[in-house]
């Protein structure tokens, strides 16, 4: 499945606050109509993309320590 079609399948109901791409990994930072965050993780396996929704319905703060891990590894 292309990243986008995988994308819409599991952004359904919220809006982009910032995307990073890379060659193998795009990060979202989504809010929904509650003000609340989600952090999704899309990455290729053996060249298809997967996702991992690390963080769902957190406040700002946790985005931003979601962003600095991600950072340091």
């Amino acid at each position: 499945m292309s990243l986008t079609k995988l994308r819409a399948k599991w952004e359904k109901g919220l809006k982009d606050c910032v995307v990073i791409n890379t060659q193998f990994v795009s990060l979202a930072v989504l809010q929904d109509n509650d003000g609340l965050y989600s952090c999704h993780r899309y990455f290729t396996i053996c060249g298809e993309w997967e996702c991992s929704v690390d963080r769902q319905d957190v406040a700002l703060d946790d985005v931003w320590q979601w962003l600095q891990d991600f950072g340091n590894l």
